[in-house]
């Protein structure tokens, strides 16, 4: 795993566990994101199973916002959503990356934001989703014209 991505997974965990040291065992910190767009969600939990909607530290949104960055790569993209689990008693973090699916947002953005999301981190046409706006402005050709590297 490269080195700045375990630094801001690092750094995501530091600064949830910094901001809520009351009891909480377990956050669960969902991020939904494109380059226009991002939303988040972090539920705290309690050792006794008392669950809580908590305001997400500006650290852990710039960690992730770095973090998706970082992991974008020239010939596949990036994810559209995260879930993050950390567990305070296990010491654990663990985080799951959506690249296909379409995230579930409280205010779904508009179709353009999408696209221009996928002209700034592209992948193969075959690699878009088939629910992804680009699949109805583009055609494989069209795409491929656009961003040549693809080209096989």
């Amino acid at each position: 795993m490269d080195q700045e991505v375990q630094e801001l997974q690092t750094e995501i965990q530091n600064s949830i566990l910094d901001e809520y040291s009351d009891g909480w065992v377990r956050f669960v910190v969902q991020m939904n994101s494109t380059q226009g767009a991002s939303e988040f969600l972090v539920t705290s939990f309690s050792s006794e199973g008392e669950e809580r909607s908590v305001k997400v530290p500006s650290r852990t949104v710039r960690a992730l916002i770095s973090l998706r960055e970082a992991m974008a790569t020239p010939n596949h993209g990036v994810w559209f959503s995260c879930k993050t689990v950390l567990d305070r008693d296990l010491n654990s973090l663990e985080i799951a990356y959506n690249y296909d699916d379409r995230p579930e947002w409280a205010v779904e953005p508009y179709d353009e934001t999408y696209i221009d999301d996928l002209e700034h981190f592209p992948r193969p046409y075959a690699e878009i989703p088939e629910w992804h706006p680009v699949r109805s402005e583009f055609t494989e050709q069209q795409w491929l014209a656009k961003f040549p590297q693809f080209a096989q």
